[in-house]
């Protein structure tokens, strides 16, 4: 037996399938005449046996825009592997942490350095090396069991943009279940319109289906408290209504998004005359408290850190407290969170976080993904 691998301990599924964004790439009659295929919106399997895409086409149809399925390894940078790469044609030149080299090809044989000791990443992701261009390529490995094959299926995405959300995405499942390993999750695409650059320097706005990822419905459903009492009867006569205001690896891509350069479409401005309240607030909404300001103006990453600071609170009170209000993540918006916060900081509530989760895991470090 061969040492190596009788010291081998990891366990790996195999790749039985690749999930691309785009359509297929047209090869011309010139190598300069090769274009990767268009942005879809939805999802195209590639790179499998027939019997697999078979029933692929049975259980999700000819066009999803949404994969329901597990995560396979408990370790994020398994699940999500993330690199900078450059390619020509179909062959793989280098691929690096951002920083530094893991493998380099070297005549006809690939160089493989462990974590940290190659030599340094010659150019950044978006950066043009001859005729090629690095990319930022990320591949996100699922579990299908729908498809009753037991084999990793990988969504590619040469999108730093989708790489970029991808992680945070797996950082925010990570800090809410107790492992990565066995985790049901929905992948889906989205439109988001940028702001690209022309040669003329004037800008163009283009649609794009980036990629999401969430804990699938019915686990969060678990995390909801349950109703400690029925719910009341309505009374049997109306009430009187109060009035007030309303409740408020080693496959080339396949497409070259070039969003590192791409900016996302400003909002269309109020136009009731009274002007917008900036940040997604509404006109006239007047000037915020400075906690409130801290708030809007805080990324929706460090909304749970920053609010728990402002309260005089630990993090994992005021997740728990969120959970609790019926909040599945962090909004989107800044109006919302500032609505979030402010149902916070009008009662804040006792640390539930035990009696909705039991254990916690391990705080979330974020990690780079090398």
């Amino acid at each position: 037996m061969i040492k190596a691998h009788e010291q081998q301990l990891e366990l790996r599924l195999p790749r039985i399938g690749v999930i691309r964004k785009g359509g297929k790439m047209t090869t011309g009659a010139r190598p300069q005449d090769t274009r990767p295929g268009k942005d879809l919106d939805h999802f195209r399997l590639d790179r499998a046996d027939p019997a697999v895409a078979a029933a692929w086409l049975a259980a999700f149809g000819p066009e999803p825009k949404t994969i329901s399925g597990f995560l396979p390894y408990a370790d994020p940078a398994e699940n999500l592997r993330i690199w900078d790469e450059l390619w020509q044609g179909k062959r793989l030149l280098w691929r690096g942490d951002g920083e530094r080299l893991h493998v380099k090809l070297d005549g006809n044989t690939y160089v493989r350095y462990a974590p940290g000791e190659g030599p340094a990443q010659p150019a950044a992701a978006g950066q043009k090396v001859g005729s090629g261009k690095v990319g930022r390529l990320s591949r996100l490995c699922l579990l299908l069991p729908q498809l009753r094959v037991a084999g990793i299926f990988e969504i590619m995405s040469s999108s730093a943009i989708d790489a970029d959300e991808l992680w945070a995405n797996l950082m925010w499942i990570r800090s809410t279940v107790a492992t990565l390993q066995g985790a049901p999750v929905t992948v889906f695409r989205a439109p988001r319109q940028f702001n690209v650059p022309k040669e003329d320097g004037t800008t163009m706005a283009v649609t794009k289906h980036m990629l999401h990822m969430a804990l699938d419905g019915r686990y969060l459903d678990a995390l909801l408290p349950k109703p400690a009492a029925p719910m009341l009867a309505p009374p049997a006569a109306p009430m009187l209504s109060l009035t007030g205001p309303a409740a408020p690896e080693d496959d080339a891509p396949d497409e070259d998004d070039g969003d590192a350069e791409w900016e996302d479409a400003p909002p269309t401005p109020a136009t009731n005359g009274n002007g917008g309240g900036g940040h997604g607030q509404p006109p006239d909404a007047g000037p915020l408290p400075d906690d409130e300001l801290t708030i809007d103006e805080a990324p929706a990453r460090d909304f749970v850190n920053v609010a728990a600071a402002l309260l005089d609170a630990d993090a994992d009170t005021v997740k728990a407290r969120m959970k609790a209000m019926g909040y599945a993540g962090i909004p989107g918006k800044p109006a919302d969170r500032v609505a979030v916060y402010r149902r916070l900081k009008a009662d804040l509530g006792e640390n539930v976080q035990a009696a909705l989760f039991g254990a916690e895991p391990e705080p979330v470090k974020f990690v780079d993904p090398a």
